[in-house]
């Protein structure tokens, strides 16, 4: 088979949002006189995946009207395809985000482990249909890219060199994001972001009142305004931790960034600073619902009790921002917490989070001794990502888009889907 440049949108997700990036994606490389097609397996069908439950029949009835709309391939199942080890790192991706399981494995959760693994091998045939009949001049388009649909095309890809953008969910639902590189804290982002800022066409004044309305939404968050306990002490340093199911399946390679762990980074932070200072660990309230968080943290707790450092649970009614406020130094790997810290005029260190390390090297010496205008330099860059890779839907599609989300929410409502364990 003769190899051509094609345009290729894996559609792995059927829900709203997903669906209908997919096809404006399509239609924007068809206007550019490309050729494009709509690619899926049809394993897809019968196997669930992260934030995805939707019933055979609509996907079906999706896929159908699809078909008769625009240029689609659907390939076949074939019973002799198999994953490798690394391929099998989507499964766990998804099953750990699915269940909110850390420890989550096949041997505890084997039916939903079984679907996952089933949509993963639809993509890696998905991938290999793409191999045979694509050049090196192609570009694919996938959704996510972590999950067990989508991440052997993305492994694939990098591993062959081929063009890879990400299509994903943005803050609302006027449009979705494009991003041309992993958008899983890859100093790529931050790069681009900030060399968007020096050239967006946007007025100084309008600029500062986006970069402080940011920061007011920010700090305005009513979950992290939930927690209204206080500390009795003030601490050197403030490690948050970050929820381990979310990034135990980086890879390292697509990334740019290797996941050291929770206990890795309190064992570094009080190697640095444990004897002489005071130092406290913040577990991430979303630990709270780990199904195996007391067996992921014990290490963590028996580490800090070992070194007298001030440990708080999943479940501590402790406020992250009086916690921050009453500290010198917040330490993080990857948690949004640390541009809270920026916020509120502390010194971050950050063990892992490439992004906002990216923009706080940026600054010069003596800009960084200046916490107001450091607070101020991330706002501006933090308002202005929202726009660098959003793609804004049409008003019929934005429409559309909105009224079978409010459809999957009632039959995912009616169909109750619980973990297949």
């Amino acid at each position: 088979m003769k190899r051509k440049t094609i345009y290729y949108i894996v559609l792995n997700d059927f829900r709203a949002l997903p669906y209908s990036a997919a096809i404006d994606i399509y239609k924007r490389n068809k206007c550019k006189g490309r050729s494009v097609k709509i690619i899926l397996s049809e394993r897809y069908f019968s196997s669930d995946d992260y934030g995805s439950h939707l019933p055979r029949f609509y996907k079906k009835a999706k896929f159908w009207w699809l078909q008769l709309q625009y240029d689609v391939i659907l390939t076949s199942a074939n019973k002799s395809t198999k994953l490798t080890i690394q391929e099998e790192s989507g499964v766990n991706s998804s099953l750990q985000s699915i269940t909110f399981d850390s420890s989550a494995s096949e041997s505890s959760y084997p039916k939903l482990y079984e679907t996952l693994r089933q949509s993963s091998i639809g993509a890696k045939e998905v991938k290999e249909f793409i191999f045979l009949t694509a050049d090196e001049k192609s570009k694919v388009y996938v959704f996510n890219g972590r999950t067990a649909g989508s991440y052997p095309i993305v492994r694939g890809c990098f591993d062959k060199s081929i063009e890879v953008e990400f299509y994903e969910y943005s803050e609302n639902f006027r449009g979705y994001k494009l991003f041309p590189c992993a958008p899983h804290n890859t100093s790529q982002l931050g790069r681009a972001v900030s060399r968007f800022r020096k050239i967006c066409l946007v007025s100084a004044p309008s600029l500062n009142d986006r970069a402080c309305s940011w920061a007011r939404r920010r700090l305005s968050n009513p979950y992290t305004n939930l927690y209204r306990e206080s500390p009795d002490q003030t601490f050197d340093v403030v490690v948050f931790l970050g929820s381990d199911h979310e990034y135990t399946c980086l890879d390292e390679d697509i990334t740019g960034c290797r996941y050291i762990g929770n206990y890795e980074m309190v064992r570094l932070v009080i190697e640095k600073y444990g004897k002489n200072l005071n130092v406290a660990v913040r577990c991430h309230p979303n630990q709270y619902l780990d199904k195996n968080h007391r067996k992921v943290l014990e290490s963590v707790e028996l580490l800090c009790q070992e070194n007298d450092v001030t440990f708080y649970p999943p479940n501590s009614e402790i406020s992250s921002y009086d916690l921050i406020r009453n500290s010198v130094i917040t330490a993080v790997e990857f948690s949004s917490i640390a541009y809270d810290a920026v916020l509120l005029g502390k010194k971050v260190e950050l063990y892992n989070d490439l992004d906002l390390k990216y923009f706080l090297q940026s600054i010069t010496l003596d800009q960084a001794n200046n916490a107001e205008y450091v607070a101020h330099y991330v706002s501006e860059l933090m308002c202005l990502y929202t726009d660098l890779y959003f793609e804004r839907f049409e008003l019929l599609t934005r429409a559309t888009c909105s009224f079978w989300t409010h459809v999957e929410w009632k039959l995912l409502k009616a169909n109750n889907p619980k973990c297949l364990s």
